[in-house]
């Protein structure tokens, strides 16, 4: 079975930030960017960015986009 497209998103970009193609403090492409890149739409686009704010891996700021955050390296873990 197929994963809908907000999750396999979700998946690449957690892959990349993980990865450290995304630096801590660096900026994701904005919603609008994602959407087109992947084809999918901004309601999406946001899903998928919400479940990695969920684990803590970027945080939302209003102004200026989707920064990557990861709790985990802060902790120490």
């Amino acid at each position: 079975m197929k994963l809908p497209r907000y999750l396999q998103l979700h998946a690449l970009l957690k892959e990349q930030i993980l990865s450290g193609r995304y630096a801590e403090g660096s900026l994701l492409p904005s919603e609008n960017q994602l959407s087109r890149q992947h084809q999918i739409t901004r309601s999406m686009v946001r899903q998928a960015l919400q479940e990695l704010e969920k684990e803590g891996l970027i945080r939302k700021q209003q102004g200026k986009g989707s920064i990557v955050d990861r709790k985990d390296q802060k902790l120490g873990l």
